[in-house]
């Protein structure tokens, strides 16, 4: 998969791979593998279609949209999630979410707005309580915020895409050996 930089003179392409390729080595040095993620501009695409698409295909999909400021955001997968439970569950969730992006490794947005990056997606609940087992909300906890592992944002005239890979989970295999071939399958 590659994304337009439409910043670049020359109309270039830049390949998601190339992006995190020395993301993926930096956080390798460190000696553990923290949130990773790059983000690059693509050419617009309408956000419901591409969150139906997704869902056609059976991947876990979230839209946002806010017509009213010509914004939208579709997150597809899950890089990264927090949920949280009870009285405290906003103090929970902002200090998981600031733990992993403390030690995150990413590139600088190449967009002219603030409005791109690792985003969660998702909602707290009022009570705190699990929904009932029965009722509407049965599909989603106390609190669920996810961090998708792609994400499309619009603003305006600028679209962009945010590509975040979850911090190391035991049985991970390396992407670095991934993208060399060095695994076999």
């Amino acid at each position: 998969v590659t994304v337009a930089d439409r910043r670049s003179t020359t109309g270039g392409r830049v390949p998601i791979a190339s992006a995190l390729r020395p993301l993926l080595a930096s956080a390798r040095k460190r000696g553990s593998r923290p949130l990773i993620s790059t983000t690059l501009p693509i050419t617009a695409m309408d956000a419901i279609e591409l969150f139906a698409a997704a869902r056609a295909l059976g991947f876990e999909a979230a839209l946002w949209l806010q017509p009213a400021a010509d914004r939208s955001i579709v997150g597809i997968g899950r890089a990264w999630a927090v949920e949280a439970a009870g009285v405290d569950r906003f103090a929970a969730t902002t200090a998981a979410w600031r733990a992993v992006l403390a030690d995150a490794v990413g590139s600088s947005p190449t967009s002219d707005t603030r409005e791109v990056g690792p985003t969660l997606l998702g909602g707290l609940g009022f009570t705190g309580l699990t929904p009932e087992a029965d009722g509407r909300w049965k599909s989603f906890g106390p609190s669920s915020l996810v961090l998708p592992t792609f994400a499309v944002t619009r603003r305006g005239p600028s679209t962009n895409l945010t590509v975040a890979l979850a911090p190391v989970r035991p049985g991970d295999p390396d992407p670095l050996l991934l993208a060399a071939g060095e695994l076999a399958g």
